[in-house]
């Protein structure tokens, strides 16, 4: 009776879920990144800008420094940490993004966008009602620790994947 009255995403569906989220998430959190890396740049690599007489306040004269071959031996010399920092910084913040956007989706409409196309939202795996934010929380995790756990959908009767049997959550078609 369970099997027959729920069904469940294809790996084919949830991967192209996945890729429609990816995408929204690019589009929503470029103009905020782009934002964010000027003043990276500027801030951490102030000093090899002032050095080559660079105007920090275009973005145009910024980037047609750093693509010269002096910024080149600055990185590999001295402007490592500086492009280290920001890179770090930048994943930290792209992986906050992230998982704000997965999360509160997930948590206020059971859904995202990728879900939506496909027709399917997020469930408890016992209740089969919403789950809890705890939940959603430790699903977004182990899917960052676990991403390889994807390959469990194509031989779990319920096709979960690794966070979600993590989480306690499955995947049903509406």
């Amino acid at each position: 009776m369970f099997k027959t009255q729920i069904r469940f995403p294809s790996f084919i569906s949830r991967f192209f879920a996945f890729i429609i989220d990816m995408a929204v998430l690019v589009l929503l959190t470029m103009p905020l990144s782009r934002f964010m890396n000027f003043y990276l740049y500027r801030w951490r690599l102030s000093d090899y800008f002032a050095l080559h007489n660079v105007d920090i306040t275009s973005l145009e004269a910024m980037a047609q420094s750093m693509a010269s071959q002096e910024f080149m031996s600055y990185a590999a010399s001295e402007g490592g940490p500086a492009i280290l920092t920001i890179f770090a910084i930048n994943c930290a913040m792209q992986l906050v993004l992230m998982a704000f956007y997965l999360t509160a989706c997930l948590y206020y409409k059971a859904m995202t966008p990728g879900y939506f196309i496909i027709r399917s939202r997020i469930v408890d795996e016992f209740s089969l009602g919403t789950p809890s934010l705890w939940q959603l929380v430790k699903r977004f995790i182990a899917l960052g620790f676990f991403f390889i756990g994807i390959w469990t959908i194509l031989f779990d009767d319920k096709k979960r994947a690794w966070h979600d049997k993590i989480s306690n959550t499955i995947i049903i078609k509406v």
